[in-house]
């Protein structure tokens, strides 16, 4: 086989020297063929454009070296060989080289050896490859038969003990190619009787040095187990065995397949000789090839005898041509049959019918017969006997020949025919004379005649029925069975036929079907009903039972029939006379009524029962029985009666309201209950009545509504409102043991009063705005005792004020019902009186009779009852009656309502009186402010601007230090009136506020800010709601603070907070101890400072209502975080 080429790139930056080399190397082997590229870059693109079978490069390149380029090639070829071919030659460079996959590193030299060694490293790199890939083909090929033919291989050192599978030897047992194994670990894995003949085998092989074969058991232990075919083969490398090698094969599944195979052949011939039938094989020329035993037991002959020998020497020798037609006939045409007599070794003839089929090649050419032979002894006895019997049938038998004549007939002819036999001879079976007919009297064509059939199908008839006539007119219903007889060569010769006069039969089965079908009827009835049935016989026994009647006394149907009822026993104890007797007798139509008994499916249970006769052709011939079960009807009526028992006392005796027990018709059927008299209504006047009856259409209709849904399984809970009073009603249905609703109940009560409640707690929540509203503690008053008497029916009420400077409670307000009753309402003082001791407790009070309570306030009063309600620490509502005990829990409850929303509009009247004052006392407060602004404006600052004017002047004239300093001290001056008029008229309120931009606002000012060095850095976006001007002015005096204190190179930074924003810098800051005192008027560090400005800042802010403090930068300096501010809806 010729050597392949060898395609190789060499890459080095001198092209003269890569084409040098390339001429040595394949000049040195002409199987090499090389491509030069003078750059990584450029061999890069050659491999993929190329393909080479190996690389040769140079280390020292530019733009990438030699390393490098290996490195690159490596991540998509990680096999191409790879030669790093240098004049750089250094362990470091080896190294990294290694390091990166080089397969062979060589230096380059002079002298052309060099290029010998270089062309024989590069053949023998690729040869290396290539058998690697070679190998791992085989490899796969290996592991591919193997997985397709369940095989694997195996090796066995015998030095070391060492055993080595293959991945299909590993599939087979189990085992891992992967784990250490050994002999004796894989003879473990063959079954327990295996086990000794694998360890001999390959003893017997390491031994002899013979190859050695064996089929065993394996159990694998992760599968079932399997046959295998195990070949064990030496090797003898010095004529010593030291190895053993060899194969598993499972052929579990073709041993499967062969004990499948025998198995079968087994059954096949244990079938054939358990066959009564003569089986046999013949050969094309009629010998016997093969037999079954029944062969040799009737025929006498020995196997042997039977084996090759003619198949006519086994018949006597008038048959012999007759069989050996038959086989002729067999292998020609394919099949056919012949009856023979079958020669013994005794000689005993034995009458066999033969059946033979031919056998043939896959061209079609005959090979053969199979055959089975048939003992037909047993038919031609019966065929004399037949022969014997037609003597002696019911009716008579007859033979027609082949043109239709009668020629034949028994002596029963005429008493089934109405002719003797010699007269029957005379006619055909078709004669227009005996006018055939079907039983339904229709005239019968002649080719559907029986005899016509027979001989046109060969086939025979049987149970055909024809109505003929004799010769006296008579008409006779006659059964025909009819059978063809065939000659010799198989045709039609005649028929013979059995006549049967089944006339009187026939109206006998017609009576009995006429009294059937009346039977099936009552049959049908009594298995269809859905309730147990039976028909009884005149004695009282089980003639005819359902499923259901079955059932009751746990048995079936056909076991009870024939039995005595238990029910007509008891029908006769409960009657006088015999009332079952009577029915029978056709004096009664009908017996019912009611029994109780034991059954083995219910036990104890109470029927209804009905006994009607059974009338067939106007005579009674048994009883139909019906009875039903009303054991649980009967529970339910009592308890009906007792649960109907249990409401009557229920609805008689209700409290409270009214109670009505309604049925299915909505017929109230039971009615009571303390409010049906105060309607003017009684319970018997409500019994038998409907909804309609009592009431308006319109509350008639919703009692209507609400019944029937009660009666469907709902319960409802509706009002209603009836002759001045309001009512709710609940409806529920009474239900039964069983679940069924039985009755529905209406539950109604009175809820007027509750109705009133409601109303009283609507008005006095409407009052509460009026009081809200309320400006003056009398108007508060006022409205409460209103309120009092017209929701609460408090007549006669009236409120006092708790005068707290003299200790005592005045009346602010009074009813003119409360006037008539006490005159005008005094004022208490402490320890004099009821209301004060209610009011220092606390809690209200109603006083049933006051003539009784030592505290009352007049003795002789016309007061009876008094309701004591405290007004919180405000007072106290007071109402009077001269009726005693005239105030209940709901007054207390409902007056302590009214008491409470008094209170808190007291307390509303006294918060805006309060308001009402600040807001006079600041307003005081600006316009003297403003008055004082306008007087520092105007009177301080003209002098100023005065004596600045001629400050100039003086400064024109002369030049003094002194003149600087009074120019100074005016300038101060000047910004303490500034600040002074900012504080006095900037308040503690902001204008409008509007959605400011943080940022830009803060840009702005800074523009204004003296400080050429200071630097500014705005670290928010935030949009702030404020009012811009004052919010313009906090920021220029805390930008100009950081300034002016923190030095020229200050830095200012402003960034966001949580809910705000700071200003820092990193100048010297603000000690801890004073950072209370930044915000207070004249507080400064500056010698030219005013001590305002921060002052004004704090304003801002509270004007907003913000929040501002002062701490330590990031930076060591002051910052002031200015927090709670909103962002703009």
């Amino acid at each position: 086989m010729p050597h392949a080429a060898i395609r190789v790139l060499h890459v080095d930056d001198d092209p003269e020297f890569g084409d040098l080399t390339a001429t040595v190397l394949e000049r040195e082997d002409d199987r090499l063929s090389v491509e030069t590229a003078t750059s990584a870059a450029e061999g890069l693109e050659l491999i993929q454009d190329l393909s080479p079978d190996c690389v040769v490069s140079d280390y020292d390149m530019p733009e990438r070296d030699g390393i490098e380029f290996l490195r690159r090639v490596r991540e998509d070829y990680p096999g191409l060989p790879f030669v790093l071919f240098t004049g750089k030659g250094s362990e470091e460079v080896a190294s990294d080289a290694i390091a990166a996959g080089v397969t062979d590193y060589l230096q380059k030299g002079s002298g052309t050896e060099r290029y010998e060694l270089l062309a024989n490293r590069i053949t023998n790199a690729v040869q290396a490859r290539r058998s690697a890939e070679r190998l791992g083909r085989q490899e796969k090929l290996l592991r591919l038969a193997e997985e397709t033919a369940d095989i694997g291989g195996w090796e066995l050192a015998l030095d070391t003990g060492e055993l080595e599978i293959t991945p299909g030897a590993g599939r087979l047992t189990g085992l891992s190619p992967d784990d250490d194994l050994s002999l004796e670990r894989a003879i473990d894995l063959y079954h327990p009787d295996d086990r000794a003949a694998v360890r001999a085998a390959f003893d017997r092989a390491a031994e002899t040095g013979e190859q050695v074969q064996g089929t065993w058991r394996i159990q694998p232990p992760n599968g079932a187990q399997r046959t295998v075919d195990v070949t064990i083969v030496p090797v003898s490398p010095n004529g010593e065995v030291t190895t053993l090698r060899g194969a598993i094969h499972d052929v579990t599944e073709r041993r499967e397949r062969e004990r499948e195979l025998r198995a079968e052949r087994e059954f096949t011939e244990q079938a054939l000789d358990t066959l009564d039938d003569l089986f046999y094989l013949l050969d094309s020329d009629g010998t016997i090839r093969r037999h079954n035993e029944r062969a040799v037991e009737v025929t006498g002959h020995d196997p042997a005898e039977l084996d090759g020998l003619a198949a006519t020497e086994l018949f006597p020798e008038g048959e012999r041509q007759a069989i050996a037609d038959a086989v002729e006939t067999t292998l020609r045409d394919g099949e056919t049959t012949v009856e023979a007599d079958l020669l013994t070794a005794d000689g005993e003839r034995i009458p066999y019918e033969f059946t033979g089929a031919r056998l043939t090649d896959t061209d079609g050419n005959a090979t053969g017969l199979v055959g089975v032979g048939r003992d037909i002894t047993e038919r031609r006895r019966r065929e004399r006997r037949c022969q014997q019997l037609t003597k002696t049938v019911p009716g008579c038998v007859v033979k027609v020949d082949a043109e239709g004549a009668f020629v034949f007939a028994t002596e029963r002819a005429a008493e089934v025919l109405g002719l003797d036999s010699e007269e029957l001879t005379d006619r055909t079976y078709n004669d227009p004379k005996w006018d055939i007919r079907d039983p339904s009297g229709t005239p019968i064509p002649d080719e559907n005649l029986p005899f016509t059939r027979i001989r046109d199908t060969g086939e025979p008839v049987h149970g055909e029925r024809l109505d003929i006539e004799w010769p006296d007119g008579t008409r006779k219903l006659l059964s025909v069975n009819g059978a063809p007889v065939f000659g010799e060569d198989g045709s039609f010769e005649s028929a013979v036929f059995s006549l049967v006069d089944i006339t009187d039969r026939e109206e006998r089965q017609r009576e009995l079907e006429r009294r059937r079908r009346e039977r099936r009827k009552y049959k049908r009835m009594i298995n269809s009903l859905h309730e147990a049935a039976c028909i009884y016989d005149p004695e009282g026994r089980f003639e005819l039972v359902n499923e259901y009647l079955a059932g009751w006394y746990d048995t079936t149907c056909d076991e009870l029939v024939g039995e005595r009822s238990t029910l007509i026993p008891q029908v006769r104890q409960q009657a006088d006379g015999d009332p079952y007797r009577e029915l029978l007798n056709g004096d009664r139509d009908l017996v019912q009524g009611e029994v109780e008994g034991e059954f083995p499916s219910r036990g104890y249970a109470v029927l209804e029962y009905r006994l009607t006769p059974l009338v067939v052709d106007g005579t009674v011939e048994a009883a139909v029985g019906v009875a039903r079960d009303v054991t649980e009807r009967k529970e339910r009526e009592q308890e009906l009666e007792e649960l109907t028992s249990q409401y009557r006392s229920l609805v008689d005796n209700f409290p409270n309201g009214g109670v009505f027990l309604f049925d299915e018709e909505l017929r109230n059927v039971r009615a009571g209950g303390d409010e049906l008299t105060n309607v003017g209504l009684s319970s018997d006047e409500i019994r038998g009545t409907k909804p309609h009856d009592l009431f308006p259409e319109e509350i008639a209709d919703e009692h209507v509504h609400y019944f029937e849904r009660t009666l469907a399984g709902e319960s409802h809970t509706y009002q209603q409102a009836y002759r001045g009073m309001h009512y709710e009603i609940r409806t529920m249905p009474i239900r039964d043991a069983a679940g069924e609703v039985i009755y529905g109940m209406a539950v109604s009560r009175n809820i007027t009063e509750q109705k009133e409640r409601e109303r009283q707690l609507e008005a006095l929540n409407d009052v509460t705005t009026k009081l809200m509203t309320a400006e003056t503690e009398r108007e508060v008053a006022e409205v409460g005792v209103e309120a009092a008497r017209d929701i609460l029916d408090l007549e006669s009420n009236a409120i006092h004020r708790h005068d707290t400077d003299r200790e005592r409670l005045v009346p602010v307000a009074q009813t003119d019902a409360s006037r008539e009753l006490v005159g005008e309402a005094p004022t208490f003082t402490g320890g004099e009186s009821i209301a004060w001791r209610v009011f220092e407790s606390g809690d209200p009070v109603a006083v049933e009779d006051v003539r009784e309570d030592s505290d009352r306030y007049n003795p002789d009063t016309a007061v009876r009852s008094e309701l004591f309600l405290p007004i919180s620490d405000h007072g106290i509502l007071i109402a009077a009656s001269a009726q005693q005990g005239a105030f209940d829990r709901q007054h207390v409850v409902l007056g302590s309502i009214l008491a409470s929303n008094i209170a808190t509009a007291l307390e509303q009247v006294t918060q805006q009186q309060r308001l009402r004052t600040q807001k006079r006392d600041l307003e005081r407060q600006n316009e003297r402010l403003e008055e004082f602004a306008s007087v520092v404006s105007h009177d301080l600052r003209n002098p100023l601007r005065t004596a600045g004017g001629r400050l100039e002047l003086a400064q024109a004239d002369c030049d003094s230090t002194h003149l600087d300093g009074v120019a100074g001290a005016l300038d101060r001056m000047d910004a303490l009136i500034e600040d002074l008029l900012t504080l006095a008229r900037g308040g503690e309120t902001v204008g409008s506020t509007e959605a400011v931009s943080l940022s830009s606002l803060i840009e702005e000012c800074w523009e204004v800010v003296p400080g050429e060095r200071a630097t500014l850095i705005v670290e928010t976006e935030r949009t702030i709601s404020a009012d811009r001007s004052r919010l313009r002015q906090l920021l220029e005096n805390l930008l100009a603070n950081a300034v002016e204190h923190g030095g020229e190179d200050v830095t200012v930074r402003v960034a966001d907070l949580a809910d705000g924003f700071s200003v820092a810098d990193d100048g010297a800051g603000i000690p801890e101890g004073e950072r209370a005192d930044v915000f207070e008027a004249g507080y400064s560090t500056a010698e030219e400072g005013t001590g305002f400005g921060l002052r004004i800042t704090k304003q801002i802010v509270d004007a907003h209502g913000w929040d501002i403090r002062v701490t330590d930068s990031d930076d060591d300096g002051a910052r002031f975080e200015i927090t709670g501010i909103g962002t703009p809806e």
